[in-house]
């Protein structure tokens, strides 16, 4: 926090027990699990807040700076190499992240998730509904750290428990949110794109059978005042767009072949740390395939490993 932001650790945890305070107003059975987490790590409940509101305080402060950047890609059925719904994601952060995959069930739903330690709620995953959820960072002009609504990973938690599109969509829309995200689900042969601004959503569907999403909006209707338009936003937008045009079917190596790409670089789809600049990286490359309760995915950069795989029915609470 000191590091990246500037916030004194005493502002951190004050930060933490407002987090505390909005899940015990929206969400308190999330609340009692991150006091579970609170008490197994041995740390007080305001450190446990603090962890778990990261992406609040991290992005409300990107609003006015750089921050790290992620692609995510849905491929209908149609376009699939195997007829079937893919949903990939470049997640983009720190080095050296160590990436967890967290199995829940809750009650009749099974759910596998990438999380980060300290996060409750897993961001990106699959459910045993054949449900799929990608995620964006976005950042708009009225995103606050202390602002009213669900925040994103109890946001996420919720979606990810959702037995049908419809259901997800609804959580997504729902109340207000501190921050702005993109929220990318699919299930069957849908996928839509749900851009959430504080007070406002926006969906976009995917357009002869594919769409991407990089860190801007992309509705037309949201104001382009936003101060979170990037050159590389744009250029991953456009590249990730191109490369998914070029093959009639596409398939897990064409997938990850795109996610490895490095046109553009540094600004590129796969991105590396910059000695002297940036330190962000691809972090987590992934690669969701619901309908076969299958996750592939490499722990760092895409061009730099082999995916391994995690089936969900393999797995046992």
């Amino acid at each position: 926090m000191e590091e990246e932001l500037g916030i004194s650790w005493r502002e951190a945890l004050r930060r933490g027990r407002l987090h505390l305070q909005r899940l015990a107003a929206h969400v308190p059975d999330y609340l009692a699990a991150v006091q579970g987490i609170a008490k197994g790590g041995e740390i007080s409940e305001e450190e446990a807040g603090l962890l778990d509101a990261r992406y609040e305080i991290f992005y409300s402060a990107y609003a006015k700076e750089a921050r790290p950047e992620c692609t995510s890609l849905a491929v209908l059925p149609e376009r699939s190499a195997s007829g079937e719904l893919f949903l990939a994601q470049n997640w983009d952060w720190i080095p050296g992240v160590h990436v967890a995959w967290l199995y829940f069930q809750s009650p009749d739903i099974r759910v596998l998730a990438f999380t980060e330690a300290g996060v409750l709620g897993g961001k990106i995953g699959i459910n045993s509904a054949g449900l799929a959820l990608c995620v964006n960072g976005l950042v708009s002009p009225w995103d606050r750290c202390d602002g009213e609504g669900l925040p994103f990973h109890a946001r996420t938690w919720r979606v990810l428990q959702s037995r049908s599109l419809a259901e997800a969509q609804e959580i997504i829309r729902s109340g207000f949110s501190p921050c702005s995200a993109n929220f990318l689900i699919g299930q069957k042969d849908e996928a839509v794109s749900l851009e959430r601004a504080p007070h406002q959503v926006w969906a976009l569907v995917p357009n002869h059978g594919m769409l991407a999403h990089a860190n801007h909006f992309l509705c037309p209707a949201f104001p382009k005042m936003l101060w979170e338009e990037s050159v590389s936003s744009f250029l991953r937008q456009a590249r990730a767009e191109e490369l998914l045009s070029r093959t009639p079917k596409l398939s897990e190596k064409e997938i990850f072949q795109i996610l490895s790409d490095h046109h553009g670089f540094p600004e590129s789809i796969c991105r590396h740390p910059e000695e002297g600049k940036s330190q962000y990286a691809t972090v987590l490359s992934c690669f969701l395939r619901p309908e076969k309760s299958r996750v592939l995915y490499i722990h760092g950069r895409p061009c730099e490993g082999n995916p391994l795989v995690i089936e969900l029915g393999s797995l046992s609470p």
